[in-house]
């Protein structure tokens, strides 16, 4: 062993055994421990949706970093962490933090992290690559020839695109499904694209994967020109080529419909909704999609996620495309029960493609049967909804959905099936809201009475569940008259400002798509309110209220271009780094069941360029939304939302 390897394994064994500062472990908590988890074990409470992606958080104490310039197994460098925190990983939910911290604040973080590592996992020197050879066609020709003697396109298949016969039965050290990468997209490589970086890769293999280490196989000049090789796999020139042809091809284009499917699904807020959490706001492993979430809509009812599974007797089993097909395109499930738009944003997810729809029906479908037993709907007391109504109308009160940890499933007995909601019901109180609306016309509540004309029959159930789905949506042939009642509640994506360029208007107009898929709208665009309905709001502007005694008080922010209370002012990797990681560019942490970063960050990186291109060009709206706000006493018990603009708003 040489000096240098000595005093290295010295000093990782030193900081093993030695606790660090706890101004050090403090700053580990507020940037890491969301997703690390407070003992670095890669189970903080963010980490559950992340490790459904695929991408689970590094658990530091089993010693298997991944991005490192040692021997596989050993420990990295200082340098290789520093490196991690300081630039991201990218396509991952690891987010930079170059323009956050300090250099001594990222120092400070890597001896934490240095503390978590096991005494056994060893120190080793960095790997000397030597000068990189002359990039040329022979030497690329060389590296072609050694791709396939060292046994590469076993797993990234002959092309490079990750398909080779061996990589469906990959697994990593932890029994996780490996996907190997797809090396005709390199600004998917988590361990960086340039020639050294993909060299490094080689000769240091990908600890804890089956991507071994070719060190011992071949020279460090060999290993340079498979890099220079795979360099030349790439199908595009860049990103940003990658995402216009992406952009210009319908979506999910020569993918198979149960992977598209599951992409969809897991990079939108399905899982948001359709899963069960717990207290501190973390998912309950093994519950996505199993549904029971209980859902309070204030004067409206309590409704309950639906088991998303193919459980024959409690679940979709049985369910067609055509049967899913309705509920995003109507808002209508299978038996005819009309769907809250509040809870389930139909009227969002209507500009789904219909090929699309199919493949999230065929990845449903594909998922395990789970029993879960989930209540039918219930509508509050009669007398007390428009009770409330009244108060909501005269205070101006925003109606707010509460979603509330635990799941109100049940393991289903003989012969269960999923409960419908009582048909009477639904006209009983219909006849109660015409009964308010005469009470108020009669006393000449002129505007009152109007407003609750409208409230009444647009945005209170039931009788909404009587008017053509169209209408709701306001799309044709009802398109203007929607409008002109403020409808839908919640509203598609706003359309791009127009654009010259037809690479960028074709990537905005793939972005706005996948805000359809992200349903982005749901939360920024958070007018009108239902009961102000002459209160002016912006599209995609911010400003809805969220509210939770685990994370305090929150707005949506404004997501359009504007230079000063909106987006105008970020680069675009201050953006991607928000959509995906949740970091502002202040600095500010966002809380997951808030902004759904853990779900974002599965989206892949062409569609995420074209939502940032959209993002862009949106129409600026000068909306600036207050400041967040700590727990404080008297905050919601679930995670509250409230429908309704709140800001400060300039036309």
């Amino acid at each position: 062993m040489s000096r240098t390897t000595l005093a290295a394994a010295l000093l990782v064994a030193a900081a093993a055994t030695a606790a660090p500062p706890e101004a050090d472990v403090a700053l580990y908590r507020r940037w890491c421990a969301r997703c690390h988890g407070e003992r670095g074990d890669g189970r903080g409470p963010a980490a559950v949706a992340l490790a459904l992606n695929g991408r689970p958080p590094r658990d530091f104490t089993a010693g298997r970093f991944r991005w490192k310039t040692t021997p596989y197994g050993s420990a990295p460098t200082d340098a290789d962490l520093v490196r991690v925190v300081r630039e991201g990983v990218s396509g991952t939910s690891m987010p930079y933090f170059a323009d956050l911290l300090r250099d001594d604040e990222v120092a400070r973080l890597v001896g934490v992290v240095r503390g978590f590592v096991p005494p056994s996992v060893p120190a080793a020197a960095p790997i000397d690559l030597g000068p990189p050879p002359a990039d040329d066609a022979a030497t690329r020709a060389h590296g072609g020839a050694l791709y396939a003697a060292l046994g590469c396109a076993d797993c990234h298949g002959a092309s490079g695109a990750g398909d080779g016969p061996s990589a469906a039965s990959l697994r990593n050290d932890d029994g996780s499904r490996a996907v190997p990468a797809d090396l005709t997209r390199p600004w998917t490589f988590h361990g960086g694209a340039d020639p050294a970086a993909v060299a490094m890769r080689f000769a240091a293999g990908v600890t804890g994967t089956p991507m071994p280490s070719y060190r011992d196989a071949t020279s460090p000049a060999d290993l340079w020109a498979v890099a220079y090789h795979v360099r030349g796999l790439a199908v595009a020139p860049s990103l940003e080529a990658a995402a216009v042809a992406a952009a210009r091809r319908p979506p999910g284009a020569g993918r198979a419909a149960v992977a598209r499917g599951e992409y969809l699904v897991k990079s939108g807020t399905c899982f948001l909704c359709h899963v069960q959490m717990r207290d501190d706001g973390s998912y309950a492993e093994g519950s996505f999609g199993a549904g029971g979430m209980r859902i309070e809509i204030s004067t409206l009812a309590t409704v309950f996620s639906r088991n998303l599974t193919p459980d024959p007797a409690t679940g979709l089993g049985g369910w067609t495309a055509d049967d899913l097909r309705r509920v995003f395109r109507t808002g209508r499930s299978r038996d005819g029960r009309v769907l809250d738009a509040l809870d389930m944003p139909w009227t969002i997810l209507a500009g789904l493609d219909d090929a699309d729809v199919d493949a999230i029906h065929a990845y449903l479908a594909s998922l395990p049967p789970v029993a879960n037993l989930v209540p039918a709907p219930r509508d509050p007391p009669l007398a007390a909804a428009l009770g409330e109504k009244l108060v909501l109308l005269a205070s101006g009160g925003q109606v707010k959905a509460g979603f509330f940890p635990g799941n109100a499933g049940e393991k289903p007995g003989p012969g269960a099936s999923p409960a419908v909601e009582n048909p009477r019901g639904a006209v009983v109180a219909a006849l109660g809201c015409v009964a308010l609306l005469v009470i108020l016309l009669v006393l000449r509540w002129w505007v009152t009475g109007t407003l609750a004309l409208h409230v009444a029959l647009v945005y209170h159930w039931p009788p909404l569940r009587f008017m053509p789905p169209a209408l709701v949506r306001a799309a044709p042939p009802f398109a203007t008259l929607g409008r002109l009642l403020a409808m839908p509640p919640l509203r598609p994506p706003a359309a791009p400002a127009p654009i010259a360029d037809p690479d960028t208007r074709a990537l905005a107009e793939r972005g706005r798509y996948m805000a359809t898929v992200a349903t982005c709208p749901l939360c920024h665009t958070a007018g009108p309110s239902v009961t102000r309905l002459w209160a002016p709001f912006p599209e995609m502007g911010g400003g809805m209220r969220v509210n939770w005694r685990v994370f305090g008080t929150t707005y949506s922010r404004n997501l359009t271009p504007d230079p000063e209370t909106g987006l105008g002012g970020w680069s675009p990797a201050e953006i991607r780094r928000a959509i995906t990681s949740g970091l502002s560019r202040d600095g500010r942490v966002m809380h997951w069941q808030a902004m759904p970063w853990d779900h974002f960050s599965n989206l892949a990186p062409e569609d995420l360029e074209a939502l940032v291109v959209y993002l862009r060009h949106l129409p600026a709206a000068w909306s600036r939304v207050p400041d967040p706000e700590p727990p404080a006493p008297g905050d919601e018990a679930g995670d509250t939302f409230f429908f309704g603009y709140t800001g400060e708003y300039r036309r």
